[in-house]
């Protein structure tokens, strides 16, 4: 039986003894043993790693429609609300004018476009007329609308129905809720160029705002008592114009 010294290295040192094979510590792992390096734990194989490939692109391909489509609804979220506050815009200056809306145009003001009126809201964004639609402010403008012509330098991309303010006052208005108030600008006459003072200069046109579809095939409104909606062409009438 060995003793205790012939169990440690210390104990060989001690007794100028040489351990025996099967005491001695081993100082090399033994070759049929196979230790496998730390890094290969996490690798993958090409098999793996194109299986995991594949999986990404059938997921890209399934959720690309949908981010498109979320990213167009929020640009026709935000036009709404945009045309919600010009609703807004437009009632407190009749509100502070007898009733009246602004006229399409005035050429006695610096600016000579109706949007100027509303200055009290919109501040220097409509006080000069800009020529490069990139720089019309995003409050005036949405973000889905195509024109890319500024010719007459408007200051925004949005129009309003001007027979209200040729017929009658706003505020004696019985058909607020059906009346259409502002909208997306339509064509205007030259290609490229919107309609921008106004989309109904007589009673009963309605040709170009019903091309004004920019919104997943249809057109985005807002009425007279400041409710916004997204509707077809066909719902773009006379009627729909006209303040009663």
């Amino acid at each position: 039986m060995n003793s205790a010294s012939d169990k440690f290295p210390e104990a060989q040192a001690l007794t100028g003894r040489r351990l025996p094979c099967a005491l001695r510590p081993l100082r090399t792992v033994p070759s049929f043993i196979r230790v496998p390096h730390p890094a290969s734990r996490f690798a993958f194989t090409l098999i793996e790693l194109l299986v995991v490939i594949a999986i990404l692109a059938i997921l890209a391909a399934l959720l690309l429609p949908s981010l498109k489509n979320a990213r167009e609804q929020a640009k026709s979220l935000q036009c709404v609300n945009n045309l919600r506050n010009l609703a807004q815009a437009l009632l407190i200056y009749a509100g502070e004018s007898d009733g009246k809306l602004p006229p399409p145009t005035d050429t006695n003001a610096p600016v000579a476009y109706w949007s100027y009126k509303l200055r009290s809201t919109y501040g220097p964004a409509v006080m000069k007329y800009i020529w490069d639609v990139k720089e019309i402010t995003p409050a005036l403008i949405c973000a889905k609308n195509p024109h890319n012509f500024n010719l007459g330098g408007y200051n925004t991309l949005y129009s309003y129905n001007s027979t209200i303010q040729y017929y009658s006052r706003i505020d004696t208005v019985q058909n607020s809720a059906g009346l259409i108030l502002a909208m997306d600008a339509g064509p205007g006459q030259l290609p490229g160029r919107p309609q921008l003072y106004c989309f109904a200069k007589t009673l009963g046109d309605v040709s170009s705002a019903q091309q004004a579809l920019y919104h997943f095939g249809k057109i985005n409104v807002v009425y007279a008592d400041g409710h916004a909606a997204r509707i077809p062409s066909n719902d773009m009438t006379a009627a729909a114009l006209t303040p009663k």
